[in-house]
């Protein structure tokens, strides 16, 4: 009987996942728990009787928008991923590469042939040495046994910066091996992985650098004077054992980026020890910068400037055509006013007033794009004539998902229901402010910032403000954390795990939309961690309550 592969490109994923798949700070989700929220049990799957294969899904998606790669990035980071899947009996990983597709209707109008339907797809393998990224990483985590890639046709191209790889892959007999040990406290062996194993009687090992740089890894080899050492396909030169001084031998070898060496000892019986590898000093030096100016885009988070997507935010331009407020729509009914009131205002000559006497009132920006964030923050100030006539106030985001309506909102005021949390609306001018930190990273459009007073009463409305990089302080200082463990574990030698953390999303989230402050990278080295980042405050009660918390300053209230 045959073994039977579970390849479930998708199990890792779709709507009822995506909450479990998004990146937050902190990361809540292990990949045992969002498994078997679909069902799935690796437990179940342990059992070489059954011969069943339960293979790691990972999607292959190319470099580019930040935003289609989150869900993958954060599995990728997920504390379980190579644990849950590297006690199978048999490991092995699917690697999926999603096809690229594009409409050309432009070519469909001209076509001489009715109807017409041109449909392009492409299927882009990653370049070079970053081809052979996926399976080293595969070896180096689960010492795969079965590895699987393709999509919806088979990869194509890069085969000369594959052809080593694969002949040693091949080489390698079907059996699991067993990662070489190494001394107590000693770190030095990342971010290469020895393993080794005995086959036909005698000593395979072989060697996985799972680094984008070159590397020098060497392992002590105890063995008899006579055994030899054999590189398994014959494509590559490697240097012989040689004595260590140490009643013993080394085997010492060069690893290219994303490389595998496997060879072959004449006899069973050797034994490996103390991997140590060495590496450029640039690559230091190089994580060392990337770990300062993180900090540094961490550090400006706490005041991020507002963005320029409102109109007449503070509702002091002039009225223009047929709109009351330029800038923003209003709810028109007989039992509704919503107009400019030039007696008071924030800071400013004149606000906006919505009343109501029972309709809802609506107070409506022009649409405006996404931020490419997946953040919104908004914050406004408000007051109200008299604190014991709460109005049942929404803060509402809406836009269109997919073709479909999309709606946020936060209540303040009045109660929206007996039980449900209120933040009052005080007669003096108060800041509020409104945060959705989930917003789908695609798919997206006109947005639209709202002031939707759902019944009787009436509030007063000035200095509308929308941010996308807005991060309570609670995200703030599980940032602090990420980038400190990442420069601990650079000073501790541990490079292998170092580059993994700064490859998550959320190094590339601050790459992507921080700004590097001016003379960021001139400061010490040593000042990797976000100045000023403090504990979380504890946790207040009410629904926008926690705000106060927030940062950037300018929005505390």
């Amino acid at each position: 009987m045959g073994e039977v592969y579970l390849a479930g490109v998708g199990m890792i994923g779709g709507t009822e996942l995506e909450p479990d798949l998004r990146p937050a700070l902190p990361q809540q989700s292990t990949v045992a728990d969002t498994l078997l929220r679909v069902g799935i049990d690796a437990r179940l799957y342990n059992d070489d009787r059954q011969r069943i294969v339960l293979l790691r899904p990972e999607r292959i998606v190319p470099e580019g928008n930040l935003g289609n790669r989150a869900a993958d990035l954060e599995i990728g980071q997920m504390t379980d991923i190579d644990r849950y899947f590297q006690n199978l009996s048999n490991p092995g990983s699917l690697f999926f590469h999603p096809p690229r597709e594009v409409r050309i209707e432009s070519f469909d109008r001209k076509s001489p042939f009715e109807p017409s339907y041109t449909w392009l797809i492409s299927q882009p393998a990653p370049a070079d040495q970053q081809n052979r990224r996926r399976f080293v990483h595969s070896l180096a985590t689960l010492d795969a046994q079965t590895m699987v890639d393709g999509g919806w046709v088979l990869p194509m191209g890069e085969e000369a910066a594959m052809r080593n790889l694969v002949a040693a892959y091949r080489c390698l007999p079907a059996i699991r091996f067993q990662s070489v040990g190494k001394r107590p406290g000693a770190d030095a062996s990342q971010p290469t992985t020895f393993r080794h194993g005995v086959y036909g009687g005698r000593t395979y090992l072989y060697a996985v650098n799972d680094a984008p740089f070159p590397i020098t890894a060497r392992v002590h080899i105890e063995a008899a004077p006579a055994c030899r050492i054999e590189e398994l396909t014959g494509l590559r030169k490697i240097a012989p054992l040689k004595a260590d001084g140490r009643s013993g031998k080394y085997w010492e070898v060069r690893l290219e980026p994303y490389d595998l060496v496997a060879v072959r000892f004449s006899e069973p019986g050797v034994r490996c020890s103390d991997p140590h590898v060495t590496w450029p000093g640039a690559v230091e030096t190089a994580l060392r910068s990337r770990i300062r100016e993180l900090g540094a885009r961490a550090a400006a988070l706490r005041n991020p400037p507002p963005l320029d997507v409102v109109m007449n935010p503070n509702f002091e331009l002039p009225n223009t055509g047929d709109t009351p407020i330029s800038g923003w729509a209003v709810s028109t009914h007989r039992d509704i006013d919503i107009h400019l009131d030039n007696t008071q205002g924030h800071k400013s000559r004149q606000s906006i007033k919505i009343a109501s006497d029972g309709p809802v009132a609506c107070l409506v920006s022009q649409p405006f794009t996404a931020p490419g964030t997946g953040r919104f923050t908004m914050s406004v100030w408000l007051r109200v004539a008299d604190v014991a006539k709460q109005p049942p106030l929404r803060l509402a985001l809406e836009g269109k998902l997919d073709g479909h309506d999309y709606y946020r909102f936060a209540p303040v005021g009045l109660a929206p229901g007996p039980g449900q949390p209120s933040v009052p609306i005080t007669s003096e001018w108060g800041q509020y402010v409104f945060q959705v930190d989930d917003l789908p990273l695609k798919g997206l459009t006109s947005l639209r910032a709202r002031f939707d007073l759902m019944g009787p009463g009436e509030v007063w409305v000035d200095d509308v403000q929308v941010f996308g990089l807005a991060f309570s302080r609670p995200e703030m200082v599980e940032l602090s954390k990420l980038i400190t463990l990442a420069d601990v574990k650079l000073q501790h030698g541990q490079v292998g795990d170092c580059f993994h953390l700064l490859e998550g999303y959320w190094p590339q989230f601050l790459e992507a939309h921080v700004p590097l402050p001016a003379g960021a990278a001139m400061h010490d080295a040593t000042a990797t961690k976000p100045r000023d980042a403090e504990r979380p405050p504890p946790e207040r009660s009410g629904l926008l309550n926690r705000v106060k918390g927030m940062l950037p300053d300018s929005l505390r209230f």
